[in-house]
């Protein structure tokens, strides 16, 4: 057909998609399946026929090809940055606050518990006294560097257990009350790991 400068003229564009229907004077309607967990950002355009992938995003000013399959890209996952100071893989001094226990110490920088024991002569790991140093080596190689203090003060409150302290400070009952021995009532001072 002959190019046309008329702006009432119907102009009919070739498709190849054989289920595509034209009615005259008709608005288009977009045949799109969409994943209930797909994103769509506000002034991005879809093609009929199109498919979006589940977990796909649709980026800004995009189109879809009909008959393209969208891949999701993972977003980098942010890690958590150390303490100022603390350099994973270092070896720290750690001074002993009240409270505190060898393991969690451990836990604290991310280490194993065998290496602060290897690292350190403690006859009785159970038995450390406020203002004692340990050395602390390969910090952050078993887990997230919290850094000091290790430990913190909490008040129980009613309802509070020892299964529900352990799951709240990432933690065992046992560990709990080993460092907390007695009976856990309403209004009593313990010692509890910090979590960030």
């Amino acid at each position: 057909t002959a190019p046309t400068t008329d702006p009432n003229a119907t102009v009919i564009i070739p498709t190849t998609d054989p289920n595509a229907t034209t009615v005259p004077g008709a608005t288009p309607t977009l045949a799109v399946t969409t994943d209930p967990n797909a994103t769509s950002v506000p002034g991005a355009t879809t093609v009929p026929g199109a498919t979006t992938v589940p977990g796909a995003t649709t980026v800004p000013g995009a189109t879809t090809v009909p008959g393209a399959t969208a891949t999701t890209v993972p977003a980098p996952t942010a890690t958590a940055t150390p303490p100022s100071g603390l350099v994973p893989g270092a070896t720290v001094r750690h001074v002993v606050s009240r409270g505190e226990w060898v393991l969690q110490i451990a836990r604290c920088y991310g280490t194993a518990y065998s290496s602060v024991l290897n690292a350190n002569y403690l006859p009785n790991p159970d038995y450390i006294l406020p203002g004692w140093i340990l050395t602390v080596p390969n910090i952050g190689s078993q887990g997230r560097i919290v850094g000091p203090p290790c430990v913190v003060s909490y008040t129980v409150v009613a309802g509070d257990s020892w299964d529900s302290l352990a799951a709240r400070y990432q933690t065992t009952p046992a560990i709990l009350q080993k460092a907390n021995p007695g009976a856990l009532a309403a209004g009593r001072a313990i010692w509890v790991p910090r979590v960030p």
